[in-house]
């Protein structure tokens, strides 16, 4: 009996088991600062003495050179700042991926009236200061710094356990990347979505001194400069001051650690360059520009914790850009080949043209549904162990980038239990058609995303399931010869939708011409039904197939590109790139 018992409590601490296990993992300071970008690194070096003493610090207080704390220097508690009505979906989706990685911590939520009762310190601060972001600021400081814990924004995503970290340090936030378009110098900052900190930390205490000793200067400086908007008042009046707070009380004895981009922004997926036009880029720092086709913190790496998306207003985790540029028509050749094309297969694109741009949302209007319209449910389909392998490399990036998902690998065992209408050979049959044959099986069946098992995903999907009854994407066109086609990468769909019911009508798997058209079939039931069953969509090439190993470019196209700096169409990963 006493073994039954400790089983069952071992088999209930397993997860928090796992999660102290987690190791937090060592990066290179500059590389992590800048995504390892030429143009970053020197603008890293324009502010030489803040990188000097960040980096110093990190390198004698980096994960690895840290001691293990059996009792948690910084309390197992993640606090949360709410003002306002209901919480939108996304973050509750965050919230709720969270909390499963987190089994065995409290989670906390502080809304006005919470706020009000405790009792703030420097309440006229907070009364003073002009926006929620501010009280906001003001709030999770004084939380934090009277209780510990973790103070996180509900916009932030969690990716891997950060117990390691609160059995470390007493102090952790991530260090703001570089690369975003700035109107001066750029400064070490640190983003204060992500705060760890144990209680009566004398870094919060600095910085609630600063906010109070120079709020009504800011308020001042407010009100005599037209320029200076309400977002900025917040970010001088209460963020760079937790910057100048941890400077004032950090140095490389003590346990207070800022650590650099990756380990909470990895995914900010933004593009920069200098423009080129400027020989001294370095003075007129205010002219770094946009460039669409090369993103920087574009991926999920080893040490990514969390991500804190902040970035856009909307909080859009997959962008959308224009459907000529996501075929890159923006190209002097492939502009002539699309428009070129059978009056037939221009008749499909732009009927996927119309339904794509009144379908994206407007800036500032990601509407996303309570319940997702496509099941949370990713299936992979395999047939040998060969195959099984090749899944594994990839699997756990499409587990922690979508954590509420559940994953289902079919393998010939499974199919054949669950649809036993169907008696087949592998041996005899096409593997890449009949897998994609299963693939749209299991939509009808079960609903849910088919992802190829060799697909490698970028971001996450959940924005896809839960705004879209059905989406897919292009596959490139670069030839004039190339048919209008859907990529077979990565597909979702509720249960029973028409697209797939009516492509799967006009499949015979015992007939391999059949299922060798079934491609073309399914390309051509979406062109037909797409407009039924609610909200699809069909998205331009570069989101699922960013790469076209056939495209080659014209000159006129390679010389435009050597002036705009651009990359090759379809040779590189782009910030729309969902899935390689």
């Amino acid at each position: 009996m006493l073994r039954i018992i400790f089983f069952v409590i071992f088999l209930l601490q397993s997860s928090t088991i796992i999660s102290y296990a987690y190791k937090v993992l060592d990066v290179d300071f500059i590389e992590s600062m800048s995504d390892n970008d030429a143009v970053a690194k020197q603008i890293l070096e324009y502010n030489i003495e803040n990188l000097k003493i960040f980096q110093k610090q990190y390198k004698a207080k980096k994960p690895s050179k840290m001691p293990y704390v059996d009792r948690p220097l910084i309390p197992k508690v993640m606090h949360h700042i709410w003002f306002g009505e209901d919480i939108p979906p996304l973050y509750l989706h965050y919230l709720d991926e969270c909390k499963k990685l987190y089994p065995d911590w409290e989670f906390k939520f502080w809304n006005e009236k919470d706020i009000d009762n405790l009792g703030i310190r420097y309440r006229d601060a907070y009364d003073k200061i002009k926006s929620y972001a501010g009280k906001s600021d003001i709030a999770r400081y004084e939380i934090l710094y009277r209780f510990g814990g973790v103070y996180k924004d509900l916009d932030v995503k969690c990716f891997r356990p950060i117990d390691d970290l609160n059995h470390k340090y007493t102090f952790f936030a991530a260090i703001e990347p570089v690369g975003k378009p700035i109107k001066a110098p750029w400064k070490f900052i640190l983003n204060n979505g992500i705060i760890g900190s144990s209680p009566g930390n004398p870094i919060l205490r600095d910085t609630l001194t600063i906010i109070n000793n120079e709020l009504d200067h800011n308020l001042q400086e407010f009100e005599k400069n037209i320029s200076m908007n309400i977002h900025q008042l917040a970010i001088k009046s209460s963020m760079l001051p937790l910057t100048e707070g941890f400077l004032n009380q950090s140095s490389i004895h003590d346990k207070n650690i800022a650590l650099p981009s990756t380990y909470f922004l990895s995914l900010l997926n933004f593009t920069f360059k200098p423009v080129r036009s400027l020989r001294k880029w370095r003075q007129k720092l205010s002219e770094i520009s946009y460039d669409p086709m090369k993103p920087q913190f574009h991926f999920l790496r080893p040490e990514s914790l969390m991500f804190h998306n902040y970035r856009i207003e909307d909080k859009r985790e997959i962008p959308y850009c224009d459907f000529d540029y996501g075929n890159h028509m923006n190209t002097v050749k492939i502009n002539l080949v699309l428009k070129g094309l059978e009056i037939h297969k221009r008749k499909m694109l732009k009927v996927f043209q119309r339904l794509y741009t009144q379908t994206i949302p407007a800036k500032g209007r990601l509407n996303l549904n309570r319940n997702s319209k496509t099941p949370q449910t990713i299936h992979f389909v395999i047939f040998n162990k060969s195959e099984r392998v090749k899944l594994e490399k990839n699997l756990p990036t499409w587990e922690i980038l979508n954590r509420n998902f559940a994953i289902k690998v079919w393998d010939e065992e499974k199919l054949k239990k669950s649809f036993s209408d169907i008696n087949f050979n592998i041996d005899s049959l096409d593997l890449d058609c009949l897998r994609f044959y299963f693939g749209l099986r299991i939509l009808e069946k079960f609903g849910g995303t088919y992802a190829n098992y060799l697909a490698k995903p970028h971001q996450p999907i959940f924005e896809l399931n839960n705004r879209f009854n059905f989406y897919a994407g292009l596959m490139p066109i670069v030839n004039r010869t190339d048919p209008v086609i859907l990529s077979q990468k990565l597909i979702g769909a509720k249960k029973g939708h028409p697209i797939i019911s009516n492509t799967l009508k006009k499949v015979n798997y015992k007939n391999l011409d059949s299922v060798k058209k079934i491609g073309e079939i399914f390309t051509l039931e979406a062109y037909h039904d797409i407009h039924l069953t609610g909200t699809n969509i069909i998205l331009p090439a570069i989101y699922f197939e960013p790469k076209a190993p056939n495209y080659t470019e014209n000159t006129l196209d390679y010389i435009k590109r050597l002036y705009s700096k651009e990359s090759k169409a379809f040779s590189t990963y782009t910030q729309f790139t969902v899935v390689e």
